[in-house]
């Protein structure tokens, strides 16, 4: 088990809950990742993992403030040098080929 306290940044805050905090992911870019985060399949299951990069060690998490509002951090180390250009290995479309969809729709 690795001690990742203190390693912790802010990335936003300002949330009702930890589940709008996570839900929010997305628009939490770290780095190069462009926002691309996945539930942590590994270790704690309430991380996100940045699913930008291959065996990425980027994780995201939600804490609770002191006045009961949640927070998003990013654990500030580097990404991996590999990207991914799928979101999953069963994904048919690349990451490009997902924004243009989204994009026609």
């Amino acid at each position: 088990v690795t001690d990742h306290s203190g390693m912790w940044i802010t990335a936003a805050t300002g949330y009702q809950s930890s589940t709008c905090a996570m839900a929010d992911a997305k628009n939490v870019t770290h780095g190069d990742n462009q926002g691309k985060w996945a539930w942590n399949t590994i270790g704690t299951k309430q991380y996100k993992r940045c699913n930008f990069h291959k065996e990425c060690p980027v994780m995201l998490r939600a804490a609770q403030n002191t006045d009961k509002t949640w927070r998003q951090e990013v654990l500030d180390v580097s990404h991996a040098i590999e990207r991914k250009d799928r979101r999953s290995q069963r994904t048919p479309f690349t990451f490009e080929q997902e924004a243009k969809i989204i994009d026609s729709v």
